[in-house]
């Protein structure tokens, strides 16, 4: 309809988030690209989200999957909607305050993968205390996702719960984890989390 400020927002909060979620980089990319031409017509604010994704993907991009590598000083969200939008993206950007966030407003739409996201960075350390709190952490997750309905924050907890499972010979629990948050899913079978956990559960059935 030829209004910016609209656009900047439906590209900053809803298309840009939804292609990096589903794994499409490329079309990433070009939405953010778009984002900061159409934010030249009205404010720096959405300047800055634009600058934040296409720093963002430039990162993934020079270093793919991309655990414990941290990221360019100069990627810092600073606004809450930015660092928790952002988190859900990589555990990296989780910091306490977006923990406490999340732990405070369990009806927070990023509540449950803040939470897993915290757990995720305990959960790959050799501290069992700190393992032990990141199954409690991902429990909770679990359970907020459900009661929020969210298919999507259940499936990746999933994941790293059945990764958790794994690594300590729970294969049983592993599987159960996963085949009850992927059976949700009827279509977006090509989408990053439903293919990361298709493969992990053919792993734990050989």
């Amino acid at each position: 309809m030829g209004h910016e400020q609209t656009t900047c927002w439906a590209l900053a909060f809803s298309v840009c988030p939804i292609a990096i979620w589903r794994g499409d980089l490329a079309e990433a990319r070009h939405f953010a690209n778009l984002l900061r031409k159409h934010s030249q017509s009205v404010f720096q604010h959405w300047h800055e989200w634009g600058l934040l994704y296409e720093q963002f993907l430039t990162g993934i991009a020079s270093a793919p999957g991309r655990r414990n590598k941290p990221w360019s000083p100069d990627l810092k969200p600073k606004v809450p909607a930015q660092i928790d939008l952002f988190a859900t993206f990589d555990s990296q950007f989780v910091e306490p305050d977006t923990l406490a966030r999340a732990q405070a407003d369990a009806d927070s739409w990023c509540a449950p993968e803040i939470l897993r996201a915290w757990a995720d960075r305990d959960m790959h350390g050799a501290d069992m205390t700190a393992q032990v709190g990141a199954e409690t952490a991902l429990g909770r997750s679990l359970d907020v996702a459900r009661r929020h309905g969210a298919k999507a924050w259940e499936l990746r907890t999933a994941i790293s719960l059945a990764f958790l499972h794994r690594a300590s010979g729970r294969i049983s629990q592993a599987r159960t984890a996963l085949e009850s948050a992927i059976g949700h899913f009827t279509q977006g079978r090509g989408t990053k989390d439903v293919q990361a956990a298709a493969n992990l559960l053919s792993q734990l059935r050989d």
